[in-house]
């Protein structure tokens, strides 16, 4: 028995562990793949039954229709400032744009605004 044959044999388990670990991550993978489908499948037939014409994957890809700039926005409960800034320009990161016009009407929190408050929506 040669000093390589431990090592060998490590190898060989080594090799098997991960073609065993290869075959059930592929396994998980169909499965999961499965699932999904069906899932697509459920919510596509209950659409459907429903009358939809139009998937949620597409409504959500159609572009949406931005209101036209300068503008000013009544603040509504749930608003934030990021989701008015995706609201007029597409773009969530631009909520500083709103922020730096309102700040007078806002504060030093921007995360404090309030249902009522009118802000004034700046053209970029």
């Amino acid at each position: 028995m040669s000093t390589n044959d431990p090592q060998n044999e490590f190898e060989r388990r080594l090799a098997e562990d991960r073609k065993r670990i290869q075959e059930q991550q592929a396994e998980r993978a169909q499965e999961e793949a499965a699932k999904r489908a069906e899932r697509q499948r459920k919510a596509q037939e209950a659409l459907e039954m429903l009358g939809a014409q139009t998937p949620p994957a597409a409504q959500a890809a159609a572009p949406a229709e931005r209101p036209a700039l300068p503008a000013t926005h009544v603040v509504q409960s749930g608003d934030t400032l990021s989701a008015i800034a995706l609201k007029y320009y597409g773009n969530a990161a631009l909520w500083t744009e709103i922020y730096k016009a309102n700040k007078r009407t806002i504060g030093d929190d921007p995360g404090k605004i309030f249902p009522g408050q009118k802000l004034n929506i700046p053209a970029l």
